[in-house]
């Protein structure tokens, strides 16, 4: 079905890097405005009362979360507040909580449960287990390997981790001659604070299915912070075809690693649903995502 802003009934943040919360100013004030009923009139609309959107993140995560709409605190609220007759402002109704090594249910409705446990990025990430009726995924936000989320994410029907290639591992310790060694170090900061596509062997015999998201560098990259990667890739594959980072470069990284399961490449729109135990995946029409299919397995 069609998600809007006003059907979400909770939202949970790994962390707080603006690549994984940008969108959240527009959630938190799409779910406001389209949300009409807070009062001001005397024959509802049929959109609803308004309720702020329930956001469950862990200890510094929750700052984001709290200035979240603060850019349109002088202007564009108390606009709509006088011209639409409104009572209200735009909020999150921010729940936080505590990490650690072992899993913590933060919340839990309709017999869906959601535990979350610290992982290996910045301080306050987390990885996400969603328990349901129909199954169970892990969602394990940006992490270097972590053995907390190996050990919570041990027989769940789909795992939805993130995913590093070694061509960053390879610039790392091979960096063009000349390269300042503060970008080496970056390089490897980045490397390291996600999950090599190798080591998610690791999940091979504990997870039904695996979707690779997060995917750092990206397919299509040809360059990482203008360093090219092509020469990287072709010196350890020798008989690849010119081109910048492809789909099968991170597939066959995979399989190489010891990853023999069910797997594919998240994309934006990517379906996966859980029914009885069983997972099946719905790409986007047109697309392949695979990793048997993009092998040419």
């Amino acid at each position: 079905g069609f998600v809007t802003p006003q059907s979400l009934n909770a939202l949970f943040i790994t962390h707080g890097h603006s690549d994984h919360t940008s969108s959240l100013p527009d959630i938190i004030s799409t779910r406001w405005v389209l949300s009409k009923n807070d009062g001001q009139f005397d024959n509802p609309p049929s959109t609803g009362r308004y309720t702020p959107l329930p956001v469950f993140c862990a200890g510094k995560t929750c700052q984001t979360v709290k200035k979240a709409t603060a850019m349109w605190d002088k202007y564009e609220i108390p606009e709509r507040k006088k011209n639409d007759f409104r009572l209200t402002s735009p909020r999150a109704d921010t729940h936080k909580f505590s990490l650690s090594a072992e899993p913590k249910v933060v919340w839990q409705e309709h017999g869906v449960s959601v535990s979350a446990i610290g992982v290996n990025h910045i301080e306050d990430s987390a990885g996400f287990l969603v328990s349901t009726p129909a199954g169970d995924l892990c969602i394990s936000g940006d992490t270097g390997l972590s053995k907390n989320l190996i050990s919570m994410c041990t027989g769940v029907d789909v795992l939805i981790h993130d995913t590093a290639h070694p061509v960053l591992a390879a610039l790392a310790a091979e960096p063009p001659e000349g390269t300042d060694p503060k970008f080496v170090t970056i390089v490897e900061n980045v490397y390291n604070s996600h999950t090599g596509v190798k080591d998610l062997s690791a999940f091979n015999d504990i997870v039904s299915t695996l979707v690779m998201t997060h995917l750092t560098p990206g397919v299509g990259a040809g360059g990482f912070q203008g360093v090219p990667l092509v020469p990287y890739l072709k010196k350890h594959q020798p008989d690849r075809p010119a081109g910048p980072l492809s789909a099968s470069d991170y597939c066959l990284a995979l399989r190489n690693g010891g990853f023999s399961g069910p797997a594919h490449l998240g994309v934006d729109l990517l379906k996966v649903r859980i029914t009885d135990g069983t997972t099946t995946v719905h790409p986007p029409e047109g697309e392949t995502t695979d990793c048997n299919t993009i092998n040419g397995n």
